[in-house]
């Protein structure tokens, strides 16, 4: 499997995980919203350990690059909006 249908197949399957857990116990309520949503940033968290990365800030570089390069930007798209 290409890895950008890696990619994109564990968002899909942590987004669908993550609405079931939410709807049983709604998460933060107060504070400013995040840049990156929980189910962006749980994908590229188990996307990361797959390949071997593991520090988070190792992770960041390798998305951030790889979004670069590739079509996944609209599956990601919190990922576009924290690029410097």
């Amino acid at each position: 499997m290409p890895l950008d249908e890696f990619i994109i197949a564990v968002f899909c399957c942590i987004e669908s995980l993550l609405q079931e857990v939410q709807h049983a116990y709604p998460g933060r309520q107060r504070g400013f919203a995040p840049r990156l949503a929980d189910s962006e940033v749980l994908s590229m968290e188990t996307v990361g350990e797959c390949l071997g990365i593991d520090a988070e800030k190792q992770i960041w570089h390798y998305f951030r690059h790889h979004l670069n390069l590739s079509r996944l930007n609209h599956w990601l798209p919190g990922c576009e909006r924290t690029r410097t």
